[in-house]
């Protein structure tokens, strides 16, 4: 396992453009990180930093998609691995541990809220918080499964989710109440209900990564990441 992880590890650092990607991958950690401390001020950054600290993975998990087509990850061997479980073990993991910290950090600021409100309507927007981070990830898991596969889908299926999302965001913020009850939400529910929606997502884009695998990588998704054409 050890040598296999190692290996994996090799591999992934022939990935072209890693360095841009790797730039990204830390101006998104930065930029959540520092919303998400914002969070203490104003809930809204709260909701900002969510949504940048589950984007952060997107490049990696591009890095290691490209790297299966080119190079030392063109061996059957490597390249189903990769595709299929190393990119997903990565984001699982990463994104955990987001989680606990998101979660962390919003049990303890929960304990000074705003002055408009109560501390249970601010707990309530922290752990529909929680929850909204752990939705997002779900998605991003299904959409980054497809989109090396079939781009115009995986496209649809991200942009139906977000933009439902971006409504609920709206409407929560003005209409804690009117639109949908999240009053009773309390911690415990939130981080069970978040596990839950990460490592469900994570374990259905295996599944859908296992079924999508003999498919071939889309032009559209190699000439969008500069990838050469993959030899017959």
């Amino acid at each position: 396992m050890k040598k296999e992880f190692k290996l994996m590890i090799s591999i992934i650092k022939a990935a072209p453009q890693l360095k841009t990607r790797t730039i990204n991958t830390l101006l998104f950690l930065i930029g959540g990180t520092l919303f998400e401390i914002g969070a203490s001020i104003h809930i809204s950054y709260g909701f900002i930093g969510a949504v940048y600290l589950s984007i952060t993975t997107i490049d990696i998990f591009k890095a290691i998609m490209s790297v299966s087509c080119s190079g030392l990850g063109q061996t059957s061997s490597s390249s189903k691995k990769l595709q299929v479980k190393f990119a997903f073990y990565i984001q699982l993991f990463m994104n955990i541990i987001f989680f606990f910290v998101i979660s962390l950090h919003r049990v303890y600021i929960a304990n000074k809220p705003a002055l408009d409100m109560s501390i249970k309507e601010d707990i309530s927007l922290h752990c529909f918080n929680i929850i909204l981070f752990c939705v997002i990830c779900f998605f991003l898991f299904i959409y980054e499964t497809i989109s090396p596969k079939f781009v115009r889908l995986s496209v649809f299926c991200m942009l139906l989710p977000f933009i439902t999302i971006m409504i609920l965001i709206t409407l929560t913020i003005k209409h804690s109440h009117s639109i949908f009850d999240i009053s009773n939400l309390t911690f415990p529910i939130a981080i069970v209900t978040g596990l839950l929606l990460i490592i469900s997502g994570s374990l259905l884009s295996i599944i859908l990564a296992s079924l999508l695998y003999k498919f071939p990588i889309s032009e559209r998704f190699m000439i969008v990441n500069n990838l050469p054409k993959r030899k017959a």
